[in-house]
């Protein structure tokens, strides 16, 4: 049967809204995980970075009807800003701030108070200075 109206499920995969990253992951299909292995080269759950999105960008276009060859000429021919544009990843949320060298007066902060670390109470609760403690 000849197709008289042209196929634009893959052309709204390609410049339709973009992609729910996601929402493709969540619905991969063991079929999908084994077109992803043999078109990437490696298990889907083993892909980093960018390469996610590609193959999940691989899928979409799959699933529009491209075929494996196509699809992945199409994701990994394309530049990290357009896949970007195309496949939409979930916002990172601002983690808790990385520690930072303790300045004066925040050493208290890295001392646990509960830590027993002179049993016999010997420490001296003199001030020091570099060169010993200071007598009054």
């Amino acid at each position: 049967m000849i197709r008289t109206e042209p196929d634009t499920s893959t052309e709204d995969t390609l410049t339709g809204e973009p992609m729910d990253l996601e929402e493709i992951l969540d619905s991969l299909t063991g079929w999908d995980e084994i077109a992803i292995r043999k078109a990437f080269g490696s298990d889907p759950y083993a892909l980093r970075g960018l390469m996610v999105a590609r193959s999940a960008l691989f899928i979409a276009l799959r699933r529009a009807g491209r075929t494996d060859h196509d699809a992945h000429r199409i994701a990994m021919g394309m530049s990290a800003r357009e896949l970007s544009e195309r496949v939409k990843t979930p916002d990172t949320k601002p983690g808790p701030a990385a520690p930072t060298a303790a300045g004066p007066g925040d050493v208290d902060d890295l001392v646990d108070e509960d830590e027993d670390d002179d049993p016999e109470g010997k420490a001296s609760t003199e001030p020091t200075s570099p060169s010993g403690p200071t007598s009054s």
